[in-house]
């Protein structure tokens, strides 16, 4: 018992304990539920803090974010007005430069449209610069196919300048260059190129004074800044600047020319492609017979050259532009000669943009000449001879008439006859030239079978080419190669220019003589394998009494002349003729002669006839023999047949014909006959004489049953002036 009461005192004891310990446990749960609820509320507080901050940091990121976007577009922005200031400072220093270099005004507004677009995005640019005569326009377009505007801003930029000036502009001479679209300017994408929507004119102002505008034209609808409008009218100011510059430069240079050209002894002549007088100095008038106050106008200065044989010259050199050569006699001047320069003024693109005429007084040089031809021909003709004699006499001696002679005599007289030769073709030769120079050189022109020709001159050499072992081959580029020539003169060149290759080539070497033939011309060469000529002695090939690389002693020899002969004698039928060498390498001389057709032979003989009796103030006659039923009978004949039956036609006439110069012409479908010095009642007789002859011809031929003759005549002056006219004429009469 008294366990279990002391086991319940324990009990009880551990009870109290145990509800100490609860009640204690109760406290600190009831502690830390409070401490709990205070840290609920604090973590509750804490989380409004935190959401109060993310919201507060999410709108400062959006600010944040907003204001870095801001900076980029601001950066951007700056970016792109920096990179537009560099451009500008760029192309308005292109311009200066341009500016500061270029002395010609086309160029200029060239370059500074190209500098403006890099800046102005226009599709077609286009500046005018005028003065009291004179307006010049310039246009650019900026894209393949804005060029189709190129008359609307002209006319908007004319009547812009019209109305700002006052000035009538369409009445100025005006002239306009179009600047090429370049490559890479291709058609813009979305192009709309249906009309110009926006446009704006700037003026060049030189001291007050309008003298030209610039305009930028677009398609597109307000297509132009405030920033595009102070560019341009900033280079505006500056090209205006420039121009002025330039304008005063130009006055200046002219002022200083003027001085020069003035005081000059020859006389020069400048016309503008309006035939415009632009210089005629003192010493021009009195060449052409103005008097030193009289007020020439360019019709005046046209008509007096047209007079002075210079008309057609001035055609010549602006449908060839090249330097072209006159010599006239001044008409109503005694003796007075002028040899007449003519070349072209071309502009920039190639264009005429005026002639000048240089005028150079040679008749003191002609009489010099004159004096000196006339004393080489008559010493030549006295000389002739006595070589002569002096060669028949040692032909005797060689061929032993007079009695034997010793081995050494006959190698005398060999040397003798050998130099006597030579020096008969020194005289022969000057007898040429001076022929050629006097003008007394008459060519007969006929059909030359070209080939024949060279084949015949090339056997007469071939003993020469075969004491040097040289081999001569011949070329042609057809089978058959005709032209209208002298078939004398044409022997006369090839063979001066074969003799050359020979005495010039060494032993073993080669020569060629090659024909070509082209639509136009026949071109003939000979090529050597010599030692060639020196690059300073091309400048001298065809000077008279020129022999290049001539040592004393043995080896080439000769007169100095050929070449020069050989010029003459190409020019006169109106080809060109030019030498090609290297030292060492070889000469290659070639010619070309024009092909020409019966009729433009005639035309050649008539223009002739008919200057020759305006000089002589007599008269010139044609006959014109026609082929009656020529159509029918071509039916009948064959081409080939009837242009044979013509040759003979030919033939027969020039073997009829007495008096020298006249000249029988076969053309396509007859003959026709220029008698120099023949009047009305003359031409009468020698037709009547012409029928006879042709009508035996026939006979002989046996084609008096097919061919049928029909005559016409025609005089000059009476009843034409022209050599085309005469013939129309003769053919109707």
């Amino acid at each position: 018992m008294r366990r279990i009461k002391a086991l319940i005192a324990d009990l009880a004891g551990t009870k109290a304990v145990v509800e100490d310990y609860a009640q204690g446990l109760a406290r600190k749960a009831k502690e830390r539920t409070k401490t709990l609820e205070e840290f609920q509320e604090a973590i509750l507080n804490v989380m409004e803090d935190v959401q109060e901050s993310k919201e507060d940091l999410e709108r400062k990121t959006i600010a944040l974010e907003k204001a870095h976007k801001e900076l980029e577009t601001f950066s951007e922005s700056l970016e792109q007005k920096v990179t537009e200031r560099t451009m500008e400072l760029s192309v308005l220093y292109e311009v200066s430069n341009a500016l500061s270099y270029t002395l010609d005004y086309q160029t200029l507004l060239k370059l500074i449209m190209e500098s403006l677009f890099k800046i102005v995005d226009y599709d077609i640019c286009a500046s005018l610069l005028f003065d009291a005569k004179t307006a010049n326009i310039t246009l650019k377009p900026a894209y393949a196919g804005s060029d189709r505007f190129v008359d609307e801003v002209k006319n908007n930029l004319i009547d812009s300048a019209t109305i700002l000036t006052g000035e009538n502009i369409r009445g100025k001479h005006m002239s306009a260059f179009l600047v090429p679209t370049a490559p890479v300017a291709k058609l813009k994408k979305g192009g709309d190129f249906n009309e110009i929507r926006s446009f704006f004119n700037v003026p060049f102002v030189v001291r007050g004074k309008t003298i030209g505008m610039i305009n930028v034209s677009s398609c597109r609808d307000s297509a132009f800044s405030e920033d595009n409008v102070r560019l341009i009218y900033t280079i505006a100011n500056q090209t205006s600047n420039s121009i002025e510059r330039l304008q005063a430069l130009i006055t200046a240079e002219e002022s200083k020319m003027k001085s020069m050209v003035e005081s000059m002894i020859e006389g020069v002549i400048m016309v503008d492609e309006r035939d415009e007088i632009v210089v005629l100095n003192p010493r021009a008038r009195q060449m052409l017979g103005f008097a030193f106050t009289d007020e020439v106008t360019g019709e005046a200065l046209s008509e007096k050259m047209k007079v002075a044989g210079l008309h057609e010259p001035l055609q010549e050199v602006q449908q060839e532009k090249r330097l072209v050569t006159k010599e006239i006699a001044i008409p109503g001047e005694e003796n007075r000669i002028l040899r007449c320069d003519i070349t072209p003024v071309q502009g920039a693109a190639g264009e005429i943009i005026g002639i000048v005429t240089i005028l150079r007084d040679i008749t003191k040089e002609k009489e010099i000449d004159k004096m000196k031809t006339d004393f080489i021909s008559t010493v030549s003709h006295e000389l002739r001879t006595p070589l002569t004699t002096m060669k028949e006499f040692a032909s005797i001696i060689s061929d032993e008439i007079p009695g034997k002679l010793t081995k050494g005599q006959k190698e005398y007289v060999g040397i003798i006859r050998s130099n006597i030769d030579r020096l008969a073709r020194l005289i022969n030769d000057l007898l040429d030239i001076s022929k050629i120079e006097a003008g007394r050189m008459v060519l007969k022109k006929t059909l030359v079978g070209v080939i024949d020709l060279v084949r015949t001159t090339v056997a007469a050499l071939k003993f020469e080419a075969d004491e040097k072992n040289l081999e001569i081959k011949v070329l042609f580029s057809d089978s058959a190669i005709s032209v209208y020539a002298d078939s004398d003169k044409m022997t006369q060149i090839f063979t001066n220019l074969i003799s050359n290759a020979i005495k010039f080539t060494p032993d073993q070497g080669k020569i060629i003589v090659e024909v070509k033939e082209t639509e136009e011309e026949i071109a003939c060469s000979v090529t050597d394998t010599g030692k060639g000529i020196g690059a300073d002695d091309m400048s001298k090939l065809f000077t008279k009494f020129q022999q290049f690389g001539r040592i004393a002693g043995g080896g080439a020899k000769g007169t100095g002349l050929g070449l020069a002969i050989s010029k003459e004698l190409v020019e006169a039928h109106h080809g060109r003729i030019w030498g090609e060498s290297k030292i060492d390498k070889g000469s290659k001389f070639v010619f070309t002669l024009p092909k020409c057709t019966p009729e433009s032979l005639f035309a050649e003989y008539a223009d002739t006839g008919i200057k020759e009796a305006a000089e002589s103030n007599s008269k010139m006659s044609v006959v014109m023999v026609s082929l009656l039923d020529f159509e029918k009978l071509k039916q009948g004949l064959s081409v080939e047949k009837i242009q044979s039956i013509l040759n003979g036609m030919e033939d027969a006439l020039n073997t009829g014909l007495h008096r020298q110069g006249d000249r029988a012409f076969k053309g396509s479908c007859g003959i026709i006959v220029i008698l120099p010095a023949c009047d009305k009642e003359g031409v009468l007789k020698v037709e009547g004489r012409l029928e006879q002859v042709l009508e035996d011809h026939l006979i002989v031929q046996k084609l008096d049953k097919k061919i049928k003759l029909r005559f016409g005549r025609a005089t000059y002056p009476d009843d034409s002036r022209s050599s085309e006219e005469l013939i129309k004429k003769a053919k109707r009469a």
